[in-house]
């Protein structure tokens, strides 16, 4: 496959094909109904005008169809390479910034505030907030992406709250030696105890727990039903924190969360 906008080229070579194809189908048709409405009321100049053109007709159909059928440019091998090594990520990327939308990629997932997109190989198609997405034509899903970016996230600030300080309250008693009020935990340590259980790793990733963070933070929800109020720590200097998660905000700023506490 050439550098470039590889499935983007493709879609949009087999899209003319097939635009092409329908117009001469158009064409086959109006002649058709060109002749059953003469013969219909015995106009016969007019039937034989178009039972004489239905010939010409048929055939460029018939050459613009198979042409079309014909048309893709990418081979099985060509797919699934295109899928797997990245290069459906890169384009997707680039489609993105080209039309002003702010993507980034973290372990592997494709943060677009406020989605998570995940590239699936074997199926050629990705999942959105582990929903599977079929549109992948890159300028598509970028316009997809953007429609989901302008309406209001649906995330449940309260219950992630509380689920956060419970995960709060277990790390701290692990981490810092006995339970402390007001101490602040790694969020690496707090994504560990949200995924305690086997398995749970794979359902609920980093950038996924990052994402939440954000739309926690966004939300305005401080206080659980405890009245315990949470605040979030940042990371400081040139250098990333150790276990510090960085996404990428809805202006397509960078904001990175080092730790989290809770005042009891």
């Amino acid at each position: 496959m050439n550098d470039g906008p590889v499935l983007e080229s493709a879609c949009e070579g087999t899209q003319r094909c097939i635009d092409t194809a329908l117009k001469s189908v158009a064409k086959l048709t109006s002649g058709l109904k060109a002749g059953q409405k003469a013969a219909r009321v015995g106009d016969l100049n007019a039937l034989h005008k178009a039972l004489g053109e239905l010939e010409g007709h048929l055939q460029v159909a018939r050459t613009e169809t198979l042409s079309a059928a014909q048309s893709w440019s990418l081979s099985d091998e060509e797919e699934t390479a295109y899928f797997a090594d990245g290069a459906f990520t890169d384009e997707l990327v680039a489609g993105a910034g080209a039309s002003g939308l702010q993507v980034s990629v973290e372990e592997g997932t494709i943060v677009c505030y406020p989605s998570l997109v995940k590239v699936d190989p074997a199926r050629r198609c990705v999942f959105i907030d582990r929903k599977p997405y079929r549109s992948v034509r890159p300028s598509s899903l970028v316009a997809h992406l953007k429609a989901v970016q302008a309406r209001p996230p649906r995330f449940k600030a309260a219950q992630f709250l509380e689920s956060l300080y419970s995960a709060w309250d277990h790390a701290r008693f692990l981490r810092a030696g006995g339970r402390q009020p007001g101490t602040d935990v790694r969020v690496d340590y707090l994504y560990a105890a949200l995924t305690i259980a086997p398995g749970s790793g794979k359902e609920y990733s980093k950038p996924e727990f990052g994402r939440d963070l954000y739309l926690l933070e966004q939300s305005g929800e401080r206080l659980t039903r405890k009245g315990a109020r949470i605040h979030f720590g940042r990371s400081t200097g040139t250098k990333s924190a150790s276990g510090m998660i960085t996404v990428v905000g809805e202006d397509g700023r960078r904001v990175d969360y080092s730790s989290v506490g809770f005042e009891v």
